[in-house]
């Protein structure tokens, strides 16, 4: 489930880090529905006990950042492709 930040477009409240569906309705303030605002990680951000892939070698590999998931899938001459 994605993290998304909001802003209300009236008092110009913030909440920060909200871990919400992509199909529940935005939170409200001041009546009406708060906007999305870019966050922190506007792109995807790794979860802090990484991403595993278990279907790339034998033995599951987990990836702590994108640039380290790149580093690999060139070394291996790998194609990850919408993982990157």
């Amino acid at each position: 489930m994605p993290t998304y930040d909001f802003k209300c477009l009236e008092c110009g409240k913030r909440e920060d880090d909200v871990f919400q569906s992509i199909t529940a309705d935005n939170p409200e303030c001041c009546g009406v529905e708060m906007d999305v605002v870019p966050g922190k990680c506007s792109t995807y951000c790794f979860p802090a006990e990484g991403i595993t892939l278990t279907n790339v070698e034998a033995q599951p590999k987990t990836f702590h950042s994108k640039k380290e998931m790149i580093r690999y899938a060139s070394d291996k001459n790998l194609e990850l492709g919408a993982l990157l």
